[in-house]
């Protein structure tokens, strides 16, 4: 994909800032906001030539609202304030030479990144002229779909108030006579300001290590939400949870298991959640009031009692430490400076190296980007473009009733491919697919859709004969997942055993069948040989496959995959026109059996 710039400018305000209003002053919540800018990106559907071709009313609708958001027209002075000097934002115009519905379906947040206007971890230096606090990006693909892209500086806004801008210059540009609600409110009062000059957040963002941090997409549709919001309800922690609540539980809990396994020593005892404080104060913030109006939960357990939580328990965890967020608690937390000197410790603990592993979540559910209407429809689409290190983003779908969650960790610690956790009828993530031994008869079977590149409704069933009783059991995965991105390499066989230690074990009845969807369905079932059951530190797998007759050998080395502790490896193939497709690869971390879609070969 090549994005070139078509047009860059500096827009001002279209009303200049009354002289009572040229300094915008910092809360303490704007002084602790991640030194970075938020990202957001809108997906709009061809054909939108009608606006496309006239930008000029875009950017009259721009500056315009930057009037009544105008400390987003101003420059950082220092760590107490703004400078609404209208010195303007950044508006950019590019054309994309890539089909949008491609850009959407690969869902790649790198590619992604190269449709913002500016770095999201890009730095501000106080009292710089140049350096803006928002900028914005149109890009016109060649489908006739655009994508308008928004970068704000966190000190300015929180993501909720990143989405009242979008959604008011929305409104402006249908009608210019829209009358927007007044959007500055002073939170220092609340949240006074603190001397930040013994303490710095610059360390916690640094691109050169987010470079190695990989970011995938989880898809939760709502009637899988629905479904796990029952199944988490059904413990004794908590009555039937919010959304955000019973996936995040699910999502902590698979990082667990991974960070027990990759992580030697450390374990995940802490959770924060970003909370939108708007309504939870009393009296009520406006909702539409710019700034960073969050504060950071947090949910923590000994570690001790880290392997015997499942994501039942965890999920009440989560609920407690967010409900106890009412407006006695966030004062009594913020007086006399506590919660500044609760995160400078926090920092402080972070930057000496400990044992302790904290992971993330920002909900921007209900945020009201999918409102945003320029005159040719709402987005069908949005994307965050913004990883950070074992965070998780959270996203509602296109109609309002699932999430997508963009999860970003390490490449060690990202096998947990395009995540889909089965969810058993206990609630308790704990029991394997099926546990077999050498010799046990069963069979197998999978199906599931594939439509514009996401596989669905992925089930399967097994039948095992238990000491000659005959035992069914089947499951839905919860969720949706991709293929990965970057395909996994593959070599022809050579005259070698495979590396390490390794145990061949042979099944019989491995009727593997595979349901594509549309036109293509496969050739027949395909009769897997032979399993190798990989031993710590085995990266190879081995094995005859046999299809309509024809025997064929493969040799997979299988890049990126580190079973640590005895783990099988089940790769499964479909023939679809006589090629070859690698689709599933199935996987056990611990106890917890993971889905992997892969490339084809």
């Amino acid at each position: 994909m090549e994005v070139e710039i078509i047009s860059k400018e500096i827009l001002k305000p279209s009303s200049s800032t009354p002289q009572h209003r040229r300094t915008y002053k910092l809360s303490v919540l704007d002084q602790l906001a991640p030194p970075l800018y938020i990202p957001i990106i809108l997906f709009y559907s061809p054909p939108c030539e009608n606006f496309c071709k006239n930008s000029d009313h875009l950017k009259e609708s721009f500056s315009r609202t930057l009037t009544h958001f105008y400390p987003f027209a101003g420059r950082v002075k220092d760590d107490f304030s703004i400078d609404c000097n209208d010195d303007g934002a950044a508006f950019i115009e590019a054309r994309v030479s890539a089909d949008m519905s491609m850009v959407i379906e690969q869902a790649d947040i790198n590619q992604h990144q190269q449709l913002l206007p500016c770095s999201p971890y890009a730095k501000i230096s106080k009292l710089s002229t140049d350096q803006v606090t928002l900028a914005v990006q149109v890009n016109y693909f060649n489908c006739g779909g655009m994508a308008i892209s928004i970068c704000i500086w966190h000190a300015v806004a929180d993501g909720f108030a990143l989405a009242t801008f979008v959604k008011s210059w929305a409104a402006i540009t249908r009608d210019p006579n829209n009358v927007l609600d007044e959007v500055i409110y002073d939170c220092t009062t609340l949240f006074p300001p603190q001397d930040l000059s013994s303490f710095s957040l610059h360390n916690f963002v640094r691109e050169e290590v987010l470079s190695e941090i990989v970011t995938k997409r989880f898809l939760f549709d709502g009637t899988k939400v629905a479904a796990l919001r029952d199944e988490v309800g059904n413990g004794p922690s908590l009555d039937r949870p919010t959304r955000f609540i019973a996936v995040s539980s699910l999502i902590l809990a698979a990082m667990m298991t991974v960070t027990r396994e990759n992580e030697a020593g450390q374990q995940i005892s802490a959770a924060t959640i970003a909370v939108d404080l708007r309504r939870r104060l009393k009296p009520p913030v406006p909702e539409q009031s710019i700034g960073n109006i969050f504060q950071v939960a947090i949910a923590n357990w000994p570690e001790s009692e880290s392997n015997a939580l499942n994501y039942n328990s965890l999920a009440g965890k989560l609920d407690e430490s967010i409900r106890k967020m009412n407006d006695e608690y966030i004062r009594k937390f913020h007086a006399g400076g506590g919660y500044f000197n609760f995160i400078k410790r926090a920092g402080e603990e972070a930057m000496k190296g400990s044992n302790m592993v904290v992971f993330g979540f920002s909900s921007w559910c209900k945020f009201p980007f999918y409102e945003a209407d320029f005159g040719w429809g709402k987005p069908i689409w949005l994307s965050p473009a913004l990883k950070l290190n074992r965070v998780a983003i959270f996203l509602d779908t296109a109609d309002g009733e699932g999430i997508e969650a963009w999860i970003s960790l390490s490449k060690e610690d990202m096998i947990i491919p395009d995540i889909v956790l089965s969810v058993p009828a206990n609630g308790k993530p704990k029991g394997s697919w099926f546990t077999l031994k050498e010799g046990s008869r069963y069979s197998l079977q999978f199906t599931f859709k594939v439509k514009n590149n996401i596989v669905s409704g992925l089930k399967y069933s097994n039948t095992v004969w238990k000491t000659g009783v005959k035992v069914d059991s089947s499951k839905e995965m919860i969720g949706t997942f991709s293929p990965q991105a970057e395909p996994y390499t593959h070599e022809m066989p050579e005259e070698t055993t495979p590396s390490g230690p390794s145990q061949e074990l042979t099944f019989h009845n491995q009727n593997v069948t595979i349901f594509s969807s549309g036109e293509k369905e496969p050739q027949g079932p395909v009769t897997m040989v032979t399993l190798w059951h990989l031993l710590q530190n085995g990266y190879t797998i081995e094995f005859t496959a046999n299809l309509n007759g024809i025997d064929t050998e493969w040799k997979l080395k299988l890049e990126n995959v580190c079973c640590r502790g005895a783990g099988v490896v089940l790769v499964i193939f479909t023939a679809l026109h006589y090629t070859w497709d690698l689709v599933l690869l199935a996987f056990r971390i611990g106890s917890t059996w993971l889905i992997s879609g892969l490339s084809s070969v």
